[in-house]
This record gives C-alpha cells, sequence and structure tokens, in this order.
C-alpha cells in the first residue's frame, strides 16, 4: 500500500433522481504511483467523472453520495475525513483541472482573485504577495504578459488561455496528485499541444502523479504510463499503456480503437460502437456491454464477468476471454485510398459555390452613441470554390474565420464585401424572400446541438419546424417526413420522437441536428463542428452516418473542424484558414502527405497519434492567434512561424500552385 500514492478500492457512487436509484460508480477499484500518469478512458456516462469528484470529496449532496469504499490517499482514507479536513487537502495536496473552464472560472472576478484565493487560504500570503506568486503562475504556464492578464476577466481570455489558468489554479500550491477531466477536449490541436507538453514539463519539475481522463486515446496514448478503461460504471479493463495498445483484450476497448479515425489514411467506413451507453438507472443483465459486443456468448447474457488478470498485468472483464482463448494480437490494418479520397472527379464535376473575396467584419462600438471605433476582421479576403457532390474540409485554430465563412454562405451574418454565387444565383445580392428560398437548397448543422434546440419543443416539432416555416405539405405529409428522416438518421419514431432536447445523449442530440438540416432535402450543409467533443464511439457514428447520407442523396458538404483525423477520413479537398485568410488549399491527400505552409505542418505536427511506440517530432506553436482587430503585417503568421524572415511582416504572400489545385500563401514554400 506505502507504493502507491492513491488506491481506490471498490468505491459505490449514487446518485437518487425523482426517488430513482442510479449507479454512476459500481465497485470501482485502481491505484496510481507516485510520478505517474494514469490515463482512465471511456465514452460519457461511463462514471469517469464521478470518480474523480468522489476523491476530491465533491459529489454534490443532495442528490450523489459515496456509498462504501475506500479512498487510501498517502496511508489516509479520505472518506473518513472530515469536510474541513477535505478542504485543506484540496488545492493543498491534491488539486483538479475540471473539464470546462468557462463554467469553472467565476466570471465576474478577475483571474488573479481566482489564482490568489486559494494561496491566501491555505499559505497565509498576504494580497500583494499572493498577486506576485499568481503572475508567476501564469507564467510558468505560459501565457504571455501575465502582469497584464492578471487583472482581465474569463471572458476576456481564449479557451486556451482559460484552461491554462486552470492549470495555474490547480498548481498554485504544488499538489502531489493533479486530476485532469478532460483538459484538452474541443481544443484546437495546436493548443492541445502547449497543454500536454505544459503537463509534462511540470509533471518532472514537481514529481506529482497525474490521473488524466478523456475519452481521445491518442492523447492518452502519447502521455499515458497506464490504462483504465471504464465502462457503465465499473472498469473493464487495465494495462500499461504500450500492451493495451497492442492487444486490446476487452471487446469495448477494441471498439474504441476501431472508431478512430486515422490521419495516416482513410478507411471508407469507421467500425463504430452501435447503441449507446445503458442507462444508470436500469442496468441491463450480465455483462453490461453486451447488447453492444460483437462476440456475445450465452455466459454474456447471464453473469457480470469481474476484473481479472489475464497476462503480465494485464486485466479484463469478459467471459469471453474466460470461456475461449485468448484472442490474437490485432494486425497492421493496411489502409486504402477510397474512391472518394481522390478528388480529381469531383473536380471536374458542376460547381455549385464560388466564394469571391470575401470579407466579413463585426463592428466594435464604443462611447454614449456606439460609434463604430474599429472592427474585428473574422473573414478577410476569401475566395474558394465548391463542386456538387464532394466535401470541403475547412480547418485552423479558433479564431481563423472558419465558422463565419460558414455563416456568411447562409447569410447568418451579412459580409461586408465579396460575392457567394451558389448554382449560378448570386446569395449576396438577394433580398429576403429570395434568401429565404434558397435556405430550402442550403442547411447548417450546429456546433452545439443542444444550444441550438428549442428545449420546449418535442422533437417532432423540431424537425418538422422547416417544414412548416417553407410551408411543404400538409400535416399528414409533414409527419411522413418527419417519420422518413428520423429513420435515417438512426432515431426510433415511436420512441424518440415524442421526447425533449434533454431526454437525449450529446450522440442523439447531433442526430435531432442532422435531421433538421435534412428535412427540407438541400443540397448543400454547413457542417460547423458536428463532430466536436463527441466520443469516438459516437462521432465514429454521425461520420459514417453522413457519408451514407451524400452517397445516397449527392449532399455537398462544408465541413468545419479542427480534428485533423476526421477532416483526412471526410473531406475530399482541405481548406486551410489562419486569421481570416486562407494559407493553404489542395487536394486532401496532398495536404497531409505533401503541406507546403509552415502553418499547416505545425496543425499536422501538433496531432497526437494512438501509437504509444511512435516517436513523433513536433512543431508546437507559441502563443495564441493574434488579434483579428489589428492583424500583424504582411503575412499574418509570421509572428509565430518557425521560418519567418523580415519580408514576412512587410509583403503579403501570393499563393504558390506546387499541383493542380494545390496553393499555398508563403514566400518561402
Amino acid at each position: 500500500m506505502n507504493d502507491y500514492l492513491l488506491q481506490i478500492q471498490d468505491l459505490y457512487t449514487s446518485f437518487k433522481v425523482e426517488g430513482r436509484h442510479a449507479q454512476a460508480v459500481d465497485g470501482v477499484s485502481f491505484s496510481i504511483e507516485p510520478g505517474e500518469t494514469l490515463g482512465v478512458v471511456g465514452e460519457s456516462g461511463c462514471g469517469k467523472s464521478v470518480t474523480a469528484l468522489s476523491v476530491m470529496g465533491l459529489v454534490p449532496s443532495p442528490p450523489g453520495k459515496v456509498d462504501s469504499g475506500k479512498i487510501i490517499f498517502n496511508g489516509e482514507d479520505l472518506l473518513k475525513k472530515s469536510a474541513r479536513d477535505m478542504r485543506r487537502l484540496r488545492g493543498n495536496q491534491i488539486s483538479m483541472i475540471f473539464q470546462e473552464p468557462m463554467t469553472s472560472l467565476n466570471p465576474v472576478l478577475r483571474i488573479g482573485q481566482q489564482i490568489s484565493e486559494s494561496l491566501v487560504l491555505h499559505e497565509n500570503l498576504s494580497r500583494s504577495e499572493a498577486r506576485q506568486r499568481s503572475i508567476e503562475l501564469l507564467d510558468m504556464v505560459g501565457i504571455s504578459s501575465p502582469d497584464r492578464r492578471i487583472d482581465e476577466f474569463p471572458h476576456q481570455l481564449s479557451g486556451g488561455m482559460k484552461q491554462r489558468v486552470m492549470i495555474a489554479m490547480a498548481l498554485a500550491l504544488k499538489p502531489k496528485l493533479l486530476i485532469a477531466d478532460e483538459p484538452t477536449t474541443a481544443l484546437d490541436v495546436t493548443i492541445q499541444a502547449q497543454i500536454l507538453e505544459l503537463l509534462g514539463e511540470l509533471q518532472k519539475q514537481h514529481g506529482m502523479s497525474i490521473i488524466l481522463i478523456t475519452h481521445d486515446l491518442a492523447v492518452v496514448a502519447e502521455v499515458a504510463d497506464r490504462v483504465v478503461v471504464m465502462y457503465s460504471g465499473k472498469v473493464v479493463e487495465q494495462a500499461e499503456t504500450h500492451e493495451l495498445f497492442k492487444r486490446p483484450l476487452h471487446p469495448y476497448t477494441e471498439g474504441l480503437f476501431n472508431s478512430l479515425p486515422q490521419l495516416g489514411g482513410r478507411k471508407d467506413r469507421l467500425q463504430a460502437i452501435e447503441g449507446d451507453v445503458p442507462n444508470p438507472f436500469n442496468f441491463p443483465e450480465g455483462c453490461r456491454f453486451h447488447l453492444r459486443c460483437p462476440y456475445i456468448i450465452d455466459a454474456c447474457k447471464q453473469e457480470l464477468p469481474p476484473l481479472v488478470p489475464i497476462v503480465d498485468g494485464h486485466y479484463s472483464a469478459c467471459s469471453r476471454i474466460e470461456n475461449e482463448a485468448l484472442p490474437p494480437a490485432p494486425q497492421e490494418i493496411e489502409v486504402q485510398k477510397s474512391e472518394s479520397a481522390s478528388s480529381e472527379g469531383k473536380e471536374k464535376s458542376e460547381l455549385l459555390l464560388e466564394v469571391k473575396n470575401l470579407k466579413t467584419y463585426f463592428p466594435i462600438r464604443k462611447g454614449v452613441f456606439s460609434r463604430i471605433a474599429d472592427w474585428v476582421r473574422a473573414v478577410d479576403d476569401v475566395s474558394f470554390e465548391v463542386h456538387r457532390g464532394e466535401t470541403l474540409g475547412v480547418v485552423g485554430e479558433s479564431g481563423c474565420g472558419k465558422t463565419t465563412v460558414g455563416r456568411s454562405i447562409l447569410r447568418l451574418v451579412e459580409p461586408n464585401e465579396g460575392e457567394i454565387v451558389y448554382d449560378d444565383k448570386n446569395i449576396s445580392r438577394m433580398g429576403p424572400e429570395e434568401l429565404r428560398e434558397l435556405r430550402q437548397k442550403i442547411q447548417i448543422i450546429f456546433q452545439d446541438p443542444f444550444g441550438s434546440l428549442n428545449p420546449r419543443m418535442p422533437i417532432e416539432s423540431l424537425i418538422a419546424e422547416g417544414l412548416e416555416i417553407h410551408n411543404v405539405g400538409d400535416g399528414a405529409s409533414r409527419r411522413d417526413r418527419v417519420v422518413e428522416i428520423a429513420r435515417q438518421v438512426g432515431l426510433e419514431p415511436d420512441i424518440h420522437l415524442h421526447r425533449y432536447p434533454h431526454e437525449f445523449s450529446g450522440g442523439q442530440r447531433q442526430r435531432v441536428g442532422i435531421a433538421r438540416a435534412l428535412a427540407l432535402n438541400p443540397d448543400f450543409i454547413v457542417c460547423d463542428e458536428a463532430v466536436s467533443a463527441l466520443d469516438v464511439s459516437i462521432q465514429a457514428q454521425i461520420i459514417n452516418l453522413l457519408k451514407d447520407l451524400q452517397a445516397e442523396h449527392q449532399f455537398t458538404y462544408l465541413f468545419i473542424a479542427h480534428d485533423l483525423s476526421v477532416i483526412r477520413h471526410i473531406s475530399d479537398r482541405v481548406l486551410v484558414m489562419y486569421l481570416g485568410k486562407v494559407v493553404e488549399m489542395g487536394a486532401v491527400d496532398e495536404i497531409f502527405e505533401n503541406p507546403r505552409h509552415p502553418y499547416t505542418k505545425a496543425l499536422l505536427s501538433a496531432v497526437p497519434i494512438p501509437d504509444p511506440g511512435r516517436v513523433k517530432e513536433r512543431e508546437v506553436l507559441s502563443g495564441d492567434v493574434p488579434s483579428p482587430i489589428n492583424p500583424p503585417s504582411g503575412c499574418r503568421f509570421h509572428t509565430r512561424c518557425p521560418i519567418a524572415k523580415d519580408i514576412c511582416s512587410q509583403q503579403d504572400p501570393e499563393p504558390l500552385e506546387f499541383e493542380p489545385g494545390h496553393r499555398s500563401w508563403c514566400l518561402f514554400e
């Protein structure tokens, strides 16, 4: 026991909601050694975060409570400590980086006040001493101008900077154990690389242990020493990272691996895990994964298999392994390019959308009369084409203008200059009636499915809303169309159409968002981060669904994402944006196999790879994207570019063409 910093033994944590009992954590046991990084993976609803909150003593009571078990930290059972003792321990010995920094930071307090709070409370520092220490912490986590940032509010910081502030708060008292709950979820790959590198450096400096909770298996492969796989409140597999990735023994772990899109090549179809995590109010009999398992045997339906050692410290909870021979190590799959991987045929197809010199600025108003003091140059002279039936992927960091391009095409935001020509019609010059008619053919899937769905409307009404607005059909035909679309996106009409958005999982809500976009039978769909922050299994289901619908209906997609593995899998051509401008464009295989612009190379090098044995050279970009209010002169990337020269700050580069359709805006490539 003394060899471990933390031991969790038979932990049970439950919630009581409206008289019903939900077992969120069901007999979980694992440990972590001093200086070790332990990855905890699994889909949403598997109990990862509740386990962490149980360790921290932060399970909300009511409705939740830790029913039984032991949490041994430094030889003492945390479950036997008083609330006062736990307050002294939190931050001092154990700290946590919470999943969503914007909701974890107090919006009405300055950054410095929030960091200083624990320093004053635990170390009895004066306000001035705590402020100076806070500045040092911000500098340590890589925030530029910390003496200025310390007086800013959370809304004034980017997502990556807010996450760094959370890390600074968690490390303020140099804890022995850091619990990082999805610290890189939905962050750009460049910011993610910076955060992971920072955590690694700080771990070496302070010798702390890290529990990394995530659904990103590639991140786990790069940073974790051991991995715990959780499903439906239980640990189903546990092993050293190299061993787990070499030979996953549980079908659920194997399914997670198969769901991952690969950066190095593309398959026609991802092997998604069908279905959802069981409802914790009503677990199935037997193995909780058997309803989704491709290897089910009779024993799976009858008994809940225990977690037992299989080989060399590799534990698995699977009846198949106990009743059959050990499955062989998976062979490396030869990834072949699908027919859709080549955009040659689609470049010759009919031109559907042409964007010319698009500029979309947002005014900054100040003073009593709200006069325009400046402009946010969100999209600044962007041009591209999309052909019928193809998928154009748009990538770049947050703040580069990707979403604004998509919304400008639909005129959800008004462009300042440029032309948007769709099917030989100039959208930028259309009046309200023409635009209303056109929107039957152009739809959008929003990034946040929950925020884009009216919580007071049932799913049937939400899907039918577009049909009613555009006066398509009568009541009976609309109902038939809603049922048809629901089935197409994998929803059960008899079960799901009468429910409300809050009753669905994230993947199901995204399916509702897709159904809304498909209801009017459009030709062109803007997918704005349609799979961001989804579990890999749900992400695979949505990607397969989008590709199936495209094959069936010849949809054209503008697919906006920051996950380059997803872009590689789904796109025919790629547009790379930086600070409102296009810096590179071309066929997907050209961009990924032969990138020309330094920014594209940096994005690709920052992508984690789900292979613990592979050492990858990484070009970690320093700092954040400059402000679009006052962008740098010349090449906008020169302030972060590893090959920049003096001329880069003076001259705006012209495009260079390398292969047909492959262009890069760089003076030295």
